[in-house]
């Protein structure tokens, strides 16, 4: 076959040229660009495209068309894939500088081998791989050194499952290995898509929905992230969180309507001025100061204000300790003298337990967070429970 010279049809760009006086095409890499390099191809061709067995030279245009590079092996739409017999698809990416190769769907199960990558061979109906593989030094296109791959995840495949996901990003590092027996780069990123993939118009990858590095002998996974898996964790999380503060906005009316608490009041409101709620029933949250008696306590705030110190009577010996906050409905009394002490040390305004509870959470957040919200407590102000 004779020198063969297509003048402009590839100059200056990366991308399919005419290689023989056929016209059939093969793809150059950037590292052979036109004008300074003339493909010469014989071989067979398919659809336009170098496919097959064939034989490649790269003549240098402007070294006296010497031979700057010859590719003797296995070509797939156009691509040179190397000297071995090459099955699967490929699809050159101009604009990165990559090659998508599409492995084919892989398997479930264990570590398995090779062909169907899971172990097993349980065919998962289209959980799709592909390597982004990028060019050698020579410019020939090399899976086995890829750093990345992707996976496509068929409608069956649920992605917000960590421990199925994970086992088909394992999956397709054995793909690979299953072409690459002995790889230049130990570990590789796995990209999982709940679409089929796509370059954006800017030629860059999309991000995956689920992302890790998979070590391909030791089959260990780092650097795991799956956005959708962490959805579905918020929304149960949000749930969880609204349906608690649903319960303890419920918990905290029926408290007031099961005791006839008229006035949700703090022991600083009470330790100003009693006499606003003297024989009403208030609600109020408390934590223990000291007992003065065998029935009364003495009680500052238990929502964490720096409030007042009150009488809290009708209790006994086993009110909780100061690490707890305590819901109270009490009636209001008058000031009276502390009891326990000599009157000259002074009054404090006296409140006679009529119910409590003990909270769980600190600062009665178990009872008041729904309160802290939209929804807040007047403080000191008429209530009434809504039904």
């Amino acid at each position: 076959m004779g020198l063969l010279n297509w003048g402009n049809s590839f100059a200056g760009q990366t991308g399919y040229v005419v290689a023989d006086d056929k016209g059939c095409q093969v793809w150059a890499p950037p590292q052979l660009p036109g004008p300074d390099f003339v493909p010469r191809y014989t071989g067979a061709c398919k659809n336009g495209r170098a496919e097959g067995k064939g034989h490649l030279e790269w003549l240098n245009r402007y070294a006296d068309m010497k031979v700057r590079a010859t590719w003797d092996g296995y070509f797939k739409n156009g691509v040179y894939a190397g000297p071995n017999v090459f099955d699967h698809a490929i699809e050159p990416e101009e604009r990165s500088n990559e090659y998508v190769v599409h492995l084919g769907a892989i398997g479930v199960g264990g570590a398995g081998g090779g062909g169907d990558g899971g172990g097993g061979g349980v065919d998962r109906g289209g959980d799709e791989v592909i390597v982004f593989a990028q060019n050698s030094g020579a410019g020939v296109m090399d899976p086995c050194a890829a750093s990345m791959l992707g996976v496509t995840l068929n409608a069956k495949s649920a992605v917000t499952d960590d421990a199925a996901v994970k086992q088909v990003m394992l999956g397709a590092t054995e793909k690979l290995r299953g072409i690459c027996p002995s790889m230049s780069r130990p570990t590789v990123q796995v990209n999982v898509y709940t679409v089929p993939f796509a370059f954006d118009a800017a030629g860059r990858r999309p991000l995956g929905t689920a992302v890790a590095r998979v070590d391909v002998v030791t089959r260990e996974i780092s650097g795991y992230s799956n956005s959708a898996a962490d959805d579905v964790r918020r929304q149960a999380q949000q749930a969880e969180a609204s349906a608690k503060l649903g319960d303890a906005k419920r918990r905290f009316a029926d408290f007031a309507r099961r005791n006839g608490v008229t006035a949700w009041v703090t022991t600083a409101q009470l330790d100003a001025n009693p006499f606003r709620y003297e024989g009403r029933i208030v609600g109020v949250i408390v934590s223990l100061d000291r007992m003065a008696t065998r029935d009364t306590a003495l009680v500052g705030s238990g929502i964490g204000d720096g409030g007042g110190v009150v009488q809290l009577k009708g209790v006994t010996p086993e009110f909780p300790d100061n690490a707890h906050s305590v819901v109270v409905a009490a009636r209001v009394g008058k000031r009276e003298a502390i009891a326990g002490m000599d009157p000259s040390a002074g009054q404090l305004t006296a409140i006679q337990r009529v119910a409590g509870e003990v909270c769980s959470e600190p600062a009665c957040d178990d009872w008041l967070d729904w309160a802290r919200g939209p929804e807040r407590i007047v403080w000191g102000q008429d209530y009434t429970p809504p039904r």
